[in-house]
């Protein structure tokens, strides 16, 4: 994560990762992380932590309003928060 211990570090290289591999990575800052580099660089699938922050907000939002949030609006807003911030 952004200011961590290690933030350019990752726990495996592209060679570790087989291209039929989905890795999902929850930190969402930055986007791209180091292991999401290394699978693409393997042609693994990726997924990184920006869907999970914002389905968290989705459930929540669910929860507090009984009432279904725009997702792909609040995705895109987020989308573009974070590559403003060239996270």
């Amino acid at each position: 994560m952004s200011h961590g211990p290690n933030e350019d570090g990752s726990p495996l290289s592209a060679a570790q990762i087989p291209a039929t591999a989905i890795v999902n990575d929850v930190v969402y800052t930055p986007m791209l992380t180091p292991i999401l580099k290394e699978a693409a660089e393997a042609k693994a699938t990726t997924l990184g932590g920006l869907h999970m922050l914002i389905y968290q907000g989705v459930l929540s939002f669910r929860m507090w309003t009984g009432q279904d949030p725009p997702v792909d609006l609040m995705l895109e807003a987020a989308t573009r928060e974070m590559v403003s911030r060239g996270a």
